[in-house]
């Protein structure tokens, strides 16, 4: 999980990245499938020109 603020980024098991809008938190913003082949491992959100941003890791090696 990342914080930066408007939004917050949620690696979840099943490879899915869900964002939340902390403005309105009780509903998902958006919901991604990890292009990644294996669980997500960790997350971090940075600011881009929008203000919505991420990277993700994996255990992949």
């Amino acid at each position: 999980m990342s914080v930066k603020h408007p939004l917050m980024v949620v690696g979840t098991a099943d490879r899915n990245l869900i964002v939340f809008n902390l403005q309105n938190p009780q509903t998902e913003y958006k919901r991604i499938v990890s292009p990644l082949k294996y669980q997500t491992r960790c997350v971090a959100a940075f600011p881009d020109q929008q203000d919505h941003c991420f990277h993700a890791d994996t255990i992949e090696y």
